[in-house]
């Protein structure tokens, strides 16, 4: 939450508390669990939610009209790559999430915070850019059989 700020996005967790937006002009929550909410932005966003609104409106909230859009069945939810380190190696995997797929009907899936389906790949076949290092060539990654 902020005092000035033009928005933000939250994805991917779970709040037990509320959600406070502050006074954000929009706010994107994607696969969130959360207990409450105050829509504290003027544009609200909630795409594959559990405990947000049930239906896209216009609210009156403290005098002022809010936008609420609402997707609670998105037919694909993907997160983003990132990187994980296991502390018994001290070796670093990128894992990269698969996607989420849904039936019609089957309502929000929420946060996936096991990562049951990511796939978990060893950093030594992946390529980090470096500010100093000319970018590689399609061959270069081909040829070592890295990741970009």
């Amino acid at each position: 939450a902020g005092a000035q700020a033009s928005g933000g996005h939250m994805a991917n967790c779970i709040v037990d508390g509320k959600v406070s937006f502050g006074s954000q002009q929009q706010w994107c929550c994607r696969s969130v669990q959360m207990g409450d909410h105050d829509y504290g932005a003027w544009s609200n966003v909630f795409v594959d939610c559990i405990g947000g609104p049930d239906t896209t409106s216009l609210k009156e909230v403290d005098g002022r009209t809010v936008a609420v859009t609402v997707d609670l069945e998105p037919k694909v939810t993907v997160e983003k790559p990132f990187v994980s380190m296991d502390i018994e190696t001290d070796k670093y995997y990128l894992h990269v999430p698969q996607p989420r797929m849904r039936e019609e009907g089957q309502g929000p899936l929420g946060p996936d915070l096991a990562g049951s389906t990511d796939e978990k790949r060893c950093f030594s076949k992946v390529f980090v850019a470096c500010a100093n290092v000319p970018d590689p060539t399609p061959n270069d990654t081909k040829n070592t059989k890295q990741d970009l």
